[in-house]
């Protein structure tokens, strides 16, 4: 819990400005408090050359005159200002895209979304709502017809054409002397099996066929169309299934599947399922354990069975290699797409929707897609839209995401999860070019020391706060040790944290990246929306990076952890009752800033309790607020207290109160100029760092006068 500010009275050096207990003004360029081996070199004026308070074409120049170039490198013109400074936002970039700051606005999302589903929140939001009953929702193709693009067809078999080696099979059919020919077709597709030679082909009238049935030759079964035809079984357990294909070269078309139990299951072999509907299917819709490709099917009404175990739409197992394109899973009870063990699922072009049932947390997960011992998906151009607990989850798995839509993820029956991706226990999550919005406590989440997430190019946005508490919403958390790598993304209004790290060995490294917006945590005491931090141990690197207008605070060193920023912008940091600064490093944490800018904070630029690091950096425009709760307003561009910091070729302007201010710290500051602020340089209290002689104070304000007492400043 944070105190007070508390005020001091002992003595306090102002630099460039006046001399504690003094009546005299610091001497321009002499000895005196404002120079010498106490304190800052130069006084008003004393600037080598450069004009007082002006810097000529380098608005920010280091003591001696060259000039500091701290921000972003190689921005993209539609992110500069009219002072060449890059300053990315996202209200610069169309729905659908985000800034990469050196190339312009970048597409995020499933790239080719087809018009119906254009969502001017996420780019991209296929969902089944949005067809009409007969279709299924594609992200490229639209609202696809589940009868296929010839439909059903005239005749008893539609547009099936007759060819050698077809068996013909129709329902109706009374024929006691069945041969298979159109005229006396079989009346079962058991017996047409039965009898049916390797290379055959089945074609099936409409109709209701009982099974289950098992196939071991290689056959192909068609359909007149998948909603007239079904295929189904009744009286099975969990573990049968109403189509079996095993070791065989199988192709199923144009059938709608169901049943008690599976409604199909591949063992080995190679089996093709084309213009299908896996419907009302119970315990799973589709198990593979050998290849399969899937293609222009929908999945729907997959029920768990009675043990409450299932409802699974698509599973594979052992070392099965499934492809599922141009396809929907919708409305199932667990699971879409699970890969175990050595399985590998490649998904193209499809959406998974409408999780059915909401899981207990001490129950099995539900989610839109699951890499879990040792099995690998592959999404591209997918949606997981409105699964429950978690959109993706890679739990020892392996999950690659490509041009994907992962949002409205929601929480289990007591409130809790609601995650976007989660990756846990030795996972390896390779994201890119993806939109995850709208989800529920984390959009973005690992855990355990081997657990990797690796994100590039992507949007996290919006995500909401957990239901049981009303606490969290961050954009992303890396736990447990486990490593979190950004580059080129965009958190977007996030809550409590646009990226976190906690515990030790947990890892950021974020690069290229927009944290903006992120909103506070009214849970949380202080309340704030923090842009990055680490903390309880971890680590955070970021690079190249803008933290803008993030509620509190931008950077949050937490106590024992450490972090590095480096070509970077903080900016426009939002004043909160619990306090605010542009960057905070807590005790026992470091920081090393380097070229980076830090302007139009409430309270301090920096804020630094521990051990902090300032190179060619600027620190610039604070305004008045006060960084901790309820305490009096400060307006400093570096606030040390009880710190040690080294402070090199760092630019203080226009801070409303002082430009550097030193309370009981140590450390050593060389070569840095303050200008324009309220007070220059103010040492005050004991320790004092080492104010080297090459310091420059220019064009800063004047004390209250003689005997001033210590500025007040935040006591933890």
């Amino acid at each position: 819990m944070r105190s007070r500010f508390v005020l001091t009275w002992s003595c306090c050096i102002f630099f460039g400005v006046a001399g504690c207990g003094s009546d005299t003004p610091a001497d321009p360029g002499g000895a005196g408090p404002g120079s010498g081996a106490s304190g800052g070199g130069g006084g008003e004026g004393g600037d080598g050359g450069v004009g007082a308070g002006g810097d000529g074409a380098c608005e920010d120049a280091a003591a001696d005159g060259s000039c500091i170039v701290a921000g972003i490198p190689g921005c993209a013109a539609d992110f500069l200002d009219a002072a060449g400074v890059c300053r990315p936002h996202m209200e610069l970039c169309e729905a659908g895209t985000i800034p990469v700051f050196q190339e312009g606005c970048v597409k995020v999302g499933i790239d080719a979304c087809h018009a119906d589903f254009a969502d001017a929140r996420v780019g991209c939001r296929p969902s089944m709502e949005l067809c009409p009953e007969g279709t299924f929702a594609v992200p490229t193709q639209g609202c696809v017809p589940i009868d296929g693009p010839s439909g059903c067809g005239g005749g008893v078999w539609g547009d099936i054409p007759d060819q050698p080696g077809t068996l013909w099979i129709d329902a109706a059919s009374t024929a006691l002397d069945a041969d298979g020919s159109q005229a006396k077709p079989y009346a079962s597709l058991s017996g047409a099996l039965a009898v049916a030679p390797a290379g055959a082909r089945l074609a099936l009238a409409a109709g209701t066929y009982t099974g289950p049935f098992t196939i071991g030759a290689d056959v192909e079964i068609i359909g007149r169309c998948a909603s007239m035809v079904r295929l189904e079984a009744t009286g099975l357990t969990a573990v049968d299934a109403t189509v079996e294909t095993a070791f065989a070269t199988v192709a199923l078309r144009r059938l709608q599947i169901g049943g008690d139990a599976i409604g199909l299951r591949t063992s080995g072999g190679d089996v093709t399922i084309s213009e299908c509907w896996i419907h009302g299917a119970r315990a799973g819709g589709i198990l593979a354990d050998g290849d399969l490709l899937i293609d222009r099917c929908l999945v729907d009404d997959v029920e768990d069975d009675a043990s409450g175990v299932g409802g699974y739409a698509l599973t594979a197992t052992g070392t099965a290699a499934v492809t599922v394109q141009g396809s929907a899973l919708h409305h199932f009870d667990r699971v879409g797409i699970a890969a175990y063990y050595d399985a590998v699922i490649t998904a193209r072009d499809v959406l998974v929707d409408n999780v059915g049932q909401p899981v207990a947390e001490s129950s099995e997960p539900s989610a839109g897609a699951l890499a879990t011992f040792g099995g690998t998906v592959v999404l591209e151009d997918f949606a997981s839209v409105g699964a429950n607990h978690f959109g993706l989850y890679a739990y020892t798995g392996q999950l690659t995401a490509q041009r994907v839509v992962v949002v409205d993820t929601a929480a289990d029956l007591e409130g809790y999860y609601g995650h976007g991706i989660l990756a846990a226990e030795d996972a390896q999550v390779l994201v890119q070019s993806a939109v995850i919005a709208g989800n529920r406590e984390v959009g973005l989440a690992l855990d355990g020391p081997r657990t990797v997430i690796e994100i590039r190019r992507s949007l996290v946005a919006d995500t909401l706060p957990r239901v049981a508490d009303g606490g969290d919403g961050v954009g992303a958390s890396a736990l447990g040790g486990g490593r979190l790598v950004v580059l080129d993304s965009t958190f977007l209004g996030n809550r409590g944290g646009g990226i976190v790290a906690q515990d030790v060995g947990s890892s950021l490294s974020v690069t290229g990246t927009l944290v903006e917006g992120t909103l506070a945590d009214p849970t949380i005491d202080g309340g704030f929306g923090v842009g990055i931090a680490p903390q309880a141990g971890s680590s955070a690197v970021v690079r190249n990076s803008a933290l803008v207008g993030n509620a509190g605070i931008g950077l949050r060193v937490h106590t024992d952890s450490s972090g590095e920023m480096v070509d970077s912008l903080i900016s426009g940091t939002v004043q909160l009752d619990g306090g605010g600064a542009g960057v905070e490093v807590l005790p026992n944490s470091e920081l090393t800033m380097t070229r980076t800018r830090v302007e139009d904070s409430p309270g301090a630029a920096a804020l630094v309790f521990g051990t902090a690091t300032f190179v060619d950096t600027v620190l610039a425009a604070t305004r008045a607020g006060h960084t901790l709760a309820a305490a009096p307003e400060t307006a400093d561009g570096l606030l040390a207290v009880s710190a040690d910091v080294t402070v090199s070729r760092v630019v203080a302007r226009n801070n409303a109160r002082a430009g550097f201010l030193f309370h009981d710290a140590t450390g050593a500051m060389g070569g840095s100029r303050s200008r324009s602020n309220g007070f220059g340089v103010v040492a005050q209290g004991a320790p004092l760092p080492a104010i080297g002689a090459d310091n420059l104070s220019v064009d800063n304000g004047t004390p209250d006068g003689p005997g001033q007492p210590l500025l007040p400043v935040p006591s933890l």
